[in-house]
């Protein structure tokens, strides 16, 4: 995430009464925010057949979380790098379908949803908790069965 523009007097004081720091001042701005998470799931499915070649599965799981933020804030007379992690909680629902290609082949659809809890990331004493990691994915891919 990306963003620029320019901030007046008042923004900044605002901001830096908010978060409790003083390094806000009127000008030209740009932030770039960069979030990684890397996910540790326990999974269980449930498969129900349809038919010799069709088969619908259900699935969820819960784990762990390793979020990771980077923050580079450019504001007039600065230029700051903040970086912090924080292990959370995520969960995932997914369901589809497979079709036998062959005795070991399946293609595979299916939807997917994986939420976590609100990570919170300090940066010099100022905290930010991001919305919206929470994903929902379409799945396709072959499977080999052995």
């Amino acid at each position: 995430y990306v963003t620029s523009g320019s901030i007046s007097g008042p923004q900044a004081a605002s901001l830096n009464a908010q978060l409790g720091t003083t390094i806000f001042s009127a000008g030209q701005y740009s932030v770039e925010e960069e979030y990684a998470v890397h996910n540790l799931l326990l999974n269980v499915a449930y498969d129900i057949v349809l038919s010799d070649q069709v088969t619908a599965y259900f699935g969820a799981g819960a784990g762990i979380a390793f979020a990771n933020s980077e923050l580079s804030l450019s504001i007039p007379g600065t230029s700051k790098s903040y970086d912090d992690s924080e292990m959370i909680f995520v969960y995932q629902f997914e369901a589809g379908l497979r079709y036998l290609l062959s005795l070991n082949w399946t293609l595979n659809g299916g939807v997917r949803y994986i939420g976590y809890s609100d990570p919170e990331f300090d940066y010099e004493g100022a905290s930010f908790s991001p919305a919206g990691l929470d994903a929902f994915a379409l799945d396709f891919g072959f499977s080999y069965w052995f």
